[in-house]
Formats: C-alpha cells, sequence, structure tokens
C-alpha cells in the first residue's frame, strides 16, 4: 500500500549575509546624521524662547515698577541692584537664568540659597544709561553717580525711542555687572554681554527686552551698528555705535 507522497523538507531559516548588516546599519547612521542636527537645533530653539520669555518677565515687571514709582525705573547707584528692587514683581530667583547659559546654571544648582536677588546667579544685564545721565547730571552729580555713590534713575518719559532702546540683555557669563556701561574704557563693556550666546543657521545672536516692552532676537554685532541700541540718548547712538566683524 503507498503512503503517498512525502512533503518536502522545510528549508533552513535564511540568515542576514554580512553585507546585507553592514547596509543596514549605513541606512541608519545615515539616518541618525540627517536627524540628529535636526533634533539639536529643536532643542537650541526652545532654549532660546525659554531665555526670551525670562527676559519678557524681566521687562514686565520693570514696567509694573515703573507704574508703582511714578515713572521711575530702578534707581542706579542705590543700596541694591535692580535684581533686588524688582524681585517683588518676579519673586523667583529661576527668572534670573537662561537655559542657554550653562556656567549660571551650575552655579545656581551647587549655591546656597539666598534671600536676596542681587546674590543669585544671574544671566541678564540692564541698561546703565550712562549717556542719559552724563547729559542730564551736574559735572558734581556725575562724578558721584560714576563712583557709585549717586542715586538716581531714569524715567520712561525720558527714552528718546523707547521702541529701539534695550532695557535688559543677556550678560557675559563671567561678568559680575549688573548694569552696561558704554563710557567703559576700550569698549569693554561688550565683554559684559552674551551676543552670541545663541547659535542659529545663520550665525549666532542673543535676546534682547526693548523699552516698549518687545522682545527681539539680534544677530552678534547687530546691537551696536548702525546704532547702538543700549544708548538713550539721539547723540549716543551715533557716536557709540561701534561696527565689528560678523559671524
Amino acid at each position: 500500500m503507498s503512503s503517498g507522497p512525502v512533503p518536502p523538507a522545510p528549508r533552513p531559516a535564511r540568515a542576514f549575509t554580512l553585507i546585507e548588516l553592514l547596509v543596514v546599519i549605513a541606512i541608519i547612521a545615515i539616518l541618525a546624521g540627517l536627524l540628529l542636527p535636526a533634533l539639536s537645533r529643536a532643542k537650541e530653539s526652545g532654549r532660546r524662547v525659554a531665555c526670551g520669555s525670562n527676559l519678557r518677565q524681566l521687562d514686565l515687571a520693570a514696567s509694573l515698577y515703573t507704574t508703582d514709582h511714578n515713572g521711575s525705573f530702578p534707581a542706579r547707584g542705590a543700596a541694591q541692584g535692580w535684581p533686588a528692587q524688582l524681585g517683588p514683581y518676579f519673586q523667583s530667583p529661576r527668572l534670573l537664568l537662561c537655559a542657554d547659559d550653562a556656567a549660571m546654571l551650575a552655579l545656581a544648582a551647587n549655591a546656597a540659597p539666598t534671600n536676596t536677588m542681587d546674590a543669585a546667579p544671574r544671566s541678564y544685564i540692564q541698561n546703565g544709561f550712562n549717556d542719559f545721565f552724563l547729559n542730564t547730571l551736574t559735572p558734581t552729580e556725575w562724578k558721584g553717580f560714576a563712583a557709585g555713590t549717586y542715586a538716581v534713575a531714569i524715567r520712561d518719559t525720558d527714552f528718546a525711542d523707547s521702541t529701539d532702546t534695550i532695557l535688559f540683555g543677556e550678560k557675559g557669563a563671567t561678568s559680575t555687572e549688573f548694569y552696561v556701561n558704554l563710557f567703559k574704557p576700550n569698549a569693554a563693556y561688550l565683554d559684559d554681554l552674551a551676543e552670541a550666546r545663541h547659535p542659529t543657521a545663520n550665525g549666532a545672536g542673543a535676546n534682547y527686552a526693548f523699552g516698549d516692552g518687545s522682545l527681539r532676537f539680534i544677530g552678534f554685532g547687530h546691537d551696536t551698528c548702525p546704532i547702538n541700541l543700549w544708548a538713550v540718548t539721539a547723540e549716543w547712538r551715533t557716536n557709540a555705535a561701534l561696527c565689528r566683524p560678523r559671524f
């Protein structure tokens, strides 16, 4: 009696060849090379936006301060710097930190708690309005102001053009200054700024909050050229203009 046809033997499982594995690895590497820069740019964009958001909050705090102080901004030369004077209007010292300021973030992570905003790690710097005070103070007052012994405040009505006058910018990580001083010898105030903190596809730049409450991202060097946006008066916008090679 016939047992019928014999079923074919099962085929052995086919394994990937070495060449096929190498091709797959190469494809994964190419895709990773394409995606990782995009992911890095997205993360940097998020940090830049977060940093700008903090500046906007500081700008709002300054606006609230002027409302409560008859139009005057925090006084220069006072016992407290602008962070302590504005502190009641933003409360958390975390607002003083930029997400792209690695040095200050590390310092904040290891710093002991402090009750004064002036002692908190800080990524931002305020306009010092030195050109305005030079033009409006008496020689004796100016001498005291320059020495830090004469307290004086600028009013919101003193801005010649608040839409193009920087109120807050990003501070260089190694700077301890609270205010930008346009009259530092050899334009050394540039060392107090982080004009290239945030890399972009077209170079680098930083966030700036303006006297009218607006926020802008400005490419490296454009805050001082063709006019100096840290100057309050029309005269010094031109006289203090500083144009440098850009990224």
